[in-house]
């Protein structure tokens, strides 16, 4: 019965997080404890379309201990933010925001997805034509 009762508390404890799901980003004291914060990224821009050539992109904001803070949009936007800038862009289009149907699958109780495609957008010139 101990052994039984050791194994569902290590399999439940959500001891580790997947690779991707808040990871790589620094942790703030929260009312004592620590959560992960993702960096701000003010110089990627979200856009409304584009024409170059885009690669998917995402952030998922994840609920996988008792004393984390409920997934939210804007730290789930943020994360893919992240992500477009490890990746060498600048914008995002197309950003989709949605709840992840069967997070226990990525270890969290509960999880909030941002998917995009990142671009470089480029500078375009206002000057009028003479």
């Amino acid at each position: 019965m101990k052994r039984i009762c050791l194994c569902l508390a290590v399999v439940l404890s959500g001891c580790g997080t997947p690779p991707g799901v808040n990871s790589d980003v620094p942790n703030v004291a929260y009312a004592g404890l620590t959560r992960p914060v993702p960096a701000v990224q003010d110089d990627i821009e979200i856009i409304a379309s584009a024409a170059d050539t885009s690669v998917p992109v995402s952030g998922v904001s994840c609920k996988n201990k008792l004393w984390d803070p409920a997934p939210s949009k804007e730290n789930a936007t943020q994360l893919m933010k992240n992500d477009a800038k490890e990746k060498g862009f600048n914008a995002v289009h197309s950003v989709t925001v949605n709840s992840v149907a069967g997070a226990v699958v990525i270890n969290c109780w509960q999880a909030i997805e941002a998917k995009g495609f990142a671009v470089n957008k480029t500078q375009t010139n206002t000057k009028p034509a003479e």
